[in-house]
């Protein structure tokens, strides 16, 4: 069984990108507009990505 990622819905991406990054170490691999109002990113490490941050 393989673990792919975890979607986490967050009401501010851009606190949430910054705990992600300072605090647990994760980089940003990806970033896109889903839709109005709507924003997804993609973070992980050197090896995987490991979370999916998703600001509806």
């Amino acid at each position: 069984m393989k673990f792919c990622w975890c979607t986490i819905t967050v009401k501010n991406m851009e606190d949430s990108l910054k705990f992600y990054q300072e605090i647990v170490g994760l980089s940003i691999s990806g970033r896109f507009q889903a839709g109005p109002g709507m924003e997804n990113s993609f973070l992980g490490d050197d090896l995987t990505k490991a979370a999916s941050l998703s600001k509806l």
